[in-house]
């Protein structure tokens, strides 16, 4: 099984987490409307006709196929789950860059100008949102915490006492 195809964008359908959750009726419904459209006898003028039909055939056998599906969809969850770390990583350098900034700087926010403002101006994300995205992760994390967990589920039994009065 050829790990690079996404087979299931090769019939046409959603991929990563979406295309996990397609049924086989689903897939089949895909392959025979993708079929009609790149048949080789429904276009004589490509070249390249049969070795894309191939490609749909191939995909399809994949997808049908229940244990082949299942291996296709752990590799689909294992990419999935290295894209998310990826990310992850990506925001900590990033934080960890805009808290060293912010070092450099005595707490200050970056002079205007700088590279990383320029950065952050050329689709990067701006010191402000990290930090803000450094304080979601914070408080994500702590959900495991007993004492956080103790401390929400008071806050949360006071709420539903202020809607009694």
């Amino acid at each position: 099984m050829d790990t690079g195809i996404d087979h299931y964008k090769v019939l046409g359908l959603r991929s990563w987490e979406e295309g996990l959750k397609l049924s086989r009726k689903d897939i089949a419904r895909a392959f025979k409307l993708r079929a009609l459209k790149l048949h080789p006898d429904k276009r004589p003028d490509d070249p390249n006709a049969k070795q894309k039909f191939q490609k749909l055939s191939d995909s399809y056998e994949v997808l049908k196929d229940e244990n082949l599906r299942r291996r296709f969809d752990d590799l689909v969850r294992i990419k999935i789950a290295n894209r998310r770390e990826a990310a992850r990583r990506r925001r900590a350098r990033n934080m960890a860059a805009a808290a060293s900034d912010a070092k450099k700087n005595g707490g200050a926010p970056p002079p205007a100008g700088s590279q990383r403002e320029k950065a952050a101006g050329e689709g990067g994300a701006s010191i402000s949102s990290l930090l803000e995205e450094a304080y979601k992760v914070v408080l994500r994390d702590s959900s495991n915490c007993p004492c956080c967990a103790d401390r929400r589920r008071r806050a949360e039994e006071e709420r539903e006492w202020d809607f009694v009065y």
